[in-house]
């Protein structure tokens, strides 16, 4: 029997067990990775939403069937190498190639439209170049350190070799965790600044461009994020 949605229940909670309410929290602006220990209730009151009709669109919400077969797939139960793998294929090889996508629309945009909005654009670049230097260096060490330990940590748990590899792997997931909330305050910021992405009437395709790509890059990292901390880090530290 499915538990019951109430306000107590704590964001990540619902998420993991409902992946499909994802769109509906992106659109009400909650945050379900970085802010995910937040209670439905603590969220509402933060978003000066109703409590009542929050449940009441999460629970429409969850008669409904998840798209997509990635959406859908309980990350819960699927084996670790299975779940490090999509975060790989999807949002890794999602943000190599739109960082230094948005990088460029960045320069053309300011430079066709600096006279105007140069304050916002400039704004937006100087916190865009720092999270992208962050995001950079954060993907290469969660391939090349933090992944491998992960799937040490399943390999090993078998040989009793389990609680030195987690030993091992847990302050490396500490300071991942650090900087996903660094990256969630960078993207806080990009929204504030764009005041949700509104374009100007003088935009061009270029500036659309530009507002729908930091918004994508919005969406897939809260995913990117959400899987990580609340499915394949805590999984690690059990070794399972």
């Amino acid at each position: 029997m499915a538990q019951k949605i109430t306000g107590n229940m704590a964001v990540r909670d619902l998420i993991v067990r409902h992946p499909g309410m994802r769109m509906l929290l992106e659109r009400l602006g909650i945050d379900y990775c970085c802010g995910g220990q937040h209670t439905l209730k603590e969220a509402a009151a933060e978003k000066n939403l109703s409590l009542p009709d929050l449940l009441d669109g999460l629970d429409r919400a969850m008669a409904k069937p998840a798209p997509g077969r990635d959406a859908a797939r309980d990350w819960r139960s699927a084996p670790l190498e299975d779940l490090a793998a999509h975060i790989l294929k999807r949002h890794h090889t999602f943000m190599k190639a739109q960082l230094p996508r948005l990088e460029g629309l960045l320069i053309r945009v300011l430079a066709a439209h600096g006279e105007r909005h140069g304050d916002e654009l400039r704004t937006v670049q100087g916190t865009y170049e720092s999270m992208d230097t962050a995001l950079t260096h954060h993907l290469l060490t969660e391939e090349e350190v933090v992944f491998p330990l992960i799937l040490e940590t399943a390999a090993s748990a078998a040989s009793g070799r389990g609680d030195e590899v987690v030993a091992r792997l847990r302050p490396h997931l500490e300071h991942l965790e650090a900087e996903h909330r660094q990256a969630g305050r960078e993207l806080q910021k990009l929204r504030e600044t764009t005041s949700g992405y509104r374009l100007p009437d003088d935009a061009c395709p270029s500036f659309r461009a530009l507002y729908e790509g930091l918004e994508a890059v919005e969406q897939d990292l809260h995913e990117h994020i959400h899987l990580e901390n609340n499915i394949l880090f805590p999984r690690a530290l059990v070794g399972r």
